[in-house]
């Protein structure tokens, strides 16, 4: 198996054209486009997560990193890969989920403020002494009386 992709040196920013081939599924030699190869045995790289079709990283050992957006073949080569990364993949690449995913979060959202705001104010208030709630009360409209409200003026016509 050989995948085209950059590598980047540990700690640089500029990249070279590079193919990434896989040894008997056990060992991988990195051939860089200046001529330089790179090799070693697979369980010593660091394969990133798969986030949609975004190019995939490989950390070797020196800590250079090879990218590549051949993700359907990397994930061919780790079958050990986890579950809960590819049940995130599937999620990100399928419309209708994200858009379930969208519905679920409103609807959570919508549930929190509506029936979560009110019970847990509920249960503080029944668990807090009543010395403690008047203080708070107190201390609530001095705040909005400094910050949020005006003092008004009436004039001295009666409003009947």
């Amino acid at each position: 198996m050989v995948l085209e992709g950059q590598w980047h040196a540990a700690g640089a920013a500029a990249s070279t054209k590079a193919k990434l081939h896989i040894i008997d599924k056990v060992h991988y030699s990195l051939e860089l486009e200046t001529g330089k190869v790179l090799s070693g045995t697979l369980s010593s790289l660091h394969i990133g997560d798969r986030l949609g079709n975004i190019a995939r990283k490989i950390t070797l050992e020196d800590a250079s990193v090879f990218t590549t957006k051949e993700n359907d073949a990397i994930d061919t080569l780790c079958k050990h890969n986890s579950k809960i990364n590819t049940f995130i993949h599937t999620l990100e690449s399928k419309l209708k989920w994200a858009l379930m995913a969208l519905v679920f979060s409103i609807f959570t959202m919508f549930a929190f403020f509506t029936w979560g705001v009110p019970w847990g104010s509920k249960y503080i208030a029944h668990a807090l002494a009543e010395e403690s709630n008047q203080i708070i009360a107190q201390h609530t409209l001095d705040f909005l009386d400094k910050i949020l409200f005006k003092k008004t003026h009436r004039d001295n016509q009666s409003i009947f």
